[in-house]
């Protein structure tokens, strides 16, 4: 038995070719904050980008210290050039599937360093937050451009 998550095709930044997206829940310190990302099978992590952080932290975006950790990433292929990102700590992703049972995806959730740091509608502020591979499995993926679907696939033992 399977649990399927119901994601939708956005055609926001390329009408020609929409992409995949899914909303998850992200648990911060016993708050929960409803954010949309962008399913990238070429993505190995999941990363919340800027504009989503913003939500998330507040004014304690500006104080997160991206360079100065020993476990900071870079992150690169994504927008225009690569991208520092720090471990979000003590975070839960969280996905509802289609009859409303929330998964908890056992995966860490990076935070992106804002570039440029002000925020601007360009540069990485401008880009969704990545659901990335480590967040699909260990289910599947299924995206149709003809019935317009996009489903995350969860095992039922999760």
């Amino acid at each position: 038995m399977t649990r399927r998550v119901r994601g939708w095709l956005n055609a926001l930044w390329d009408p020609a070719n929409p992409a995949p997206f899914v909303t998850a829940i992200v648990e911060l310190r016993g708050i929960r904050h409803e954010l949309d990302f962008f399913v990238d099978t070429g993505s190995d992590v999941t990363c919340i980008m800027p504009r989503d952080s913003l939500e998330l932290l507040g004014a304690g975006l500006s104080a997160t210290n991206f360079r100065g950790v020993d476990d900071a990433a870079m992150i690169v292929g994504v927008g225009e050039s690569g991208y520092y990102a720090v471990e979000l700590e003590d975070a839960v992703l969280i996905l509802v599937d289609e009859v409303g049972v929330e998964i908890r995806v056992e995966t860490p959730l990076l935070l992106a360093e804002p570039s440029p740091r002000d925020q601007l509608p360009r540069g990485n502020w401008a880009l969704p937050s990545i659901f990335g591979r480590d967040a699909i499995r260990p289910g599947d993926f299924e995206l149709s451009y003809i019935n317009n679907t996009v489903t995350l696939i969860r095992p039922n033992d999760e």
